[in-house]
């Protein structure tokens, strides 16, 4: 491994970005019964919005993890209409899970998130993934009430003052 750069999401790291969802997503998903769970990543409105104008100051910000050339984690945040900031998206590549990275991530669009004025952290998560679940609560997540119906039936709500 060379050394590991955490930095904002240009247009020049947007396709690796999307790539590493998508491969998360179906490590994860990828034998799931029911087909709009496996292609769910594959449709290209689900990831439209993944891009640097999105994600700008001082709506928001969306880091990605860099190998060399390969984007090896990602992450965003995004102000939400309340002074909530909502985290989204953290993904990280197999081959570069406990490295920290995850954490570098958080730890980035949190202080992004107080410096832009905002109380509270939340994030949505997929409730099939309890490794996620853990690594929120140790730092300091706690479950909280549901924010998007829409999700609801699917993820768990956690939320964390800044």
């Amino acid at each position: 491994m060379t050394t590991l750069t955490i930095e904002p999401l240009t247009p020049q790291t947007q396709a690796g970005a999307k790539a590493l969802i998508r491969c998360v997503w179906s490590e994860h998903f990828g034998h799931h019964p029911d087909p709009l769970v496996r292609e769910y990543m594959n449709d290209e409105r689900v990831l439209e919005g993944l891009s640097p104008t999105t994600y700008r100051a001082p709506l928001g910000l969306f880091l990605v993890a860099r190998d060399a050339d390969d984007v090896v984690g990602c992450g965003g945040v995004l102000r939400m209409v309340d002074g909530r900031h909502e985290f989204q998206r953290l993904y990280v590549a197999p081959s570069h899970r406990r490295l920290g990275i995850a954490q570098r991530i958080m730890s980035a669009c949190t202080s992004f998130a107080r410096e832009q004025g905002g109380h509270t952290l939340c994030l949505s998560s997929n409730k099939a993934l309890t490794t996620s679940h853990q690594f929120y609560r140790q730092l300091g997540f706690e479950p909280t009430a549901a924010w998007d119906p829409a999700i609801a039936p699917y993820a768990y709500f956690f939320q964390r003052a800044l």
